[in-house]
């Protein structure tokens, strides 16, 4: 089964389990993809683990849905207008 990102996903060979946030692809087409497991038993956040694609069994398809719609413009940081300079003194009108 072909993972995608928000499903839940298990490293057979680590035992690694939790939900495929990212992925890079390499130069020769393989696949990496970080999968953030659940908190630890402390209550502590737990480092995403990189696992290669050939070793993934879906758990569960579609546990967490891209939340930014297809429709939207992509965005290049947090602000609406990148060419906006951070402490600034002109305002939206004197900007040239």
């Amino acid at each position: 089964m072909k993972v995608e990102l928000g499903d839940r996903v298990r490293d057979k060979v680590a035992g690694v389990e939790g939900i495929a946030v990212s992925y890079t692809r390499w130069l020769h087409g393989f696949l990496r993809w970080a999968v953030q497991p659940r908190t630890g038993e402390d209550g502590k956040k737990v480092d995403a683990e990189w696992v290669d694609d050939p070793n993934f069994e879906v758990i569960e398809k579609n546990v967490i849905r891209d939340t930014v719609p297809t429709d939207t413009p992509p965005r290049h940081g947090p602000r609406d207008d990148p060419k906006a300079r951070i402490g600034s003194s002109q305002s939206e009108g004197q900007r040239q």
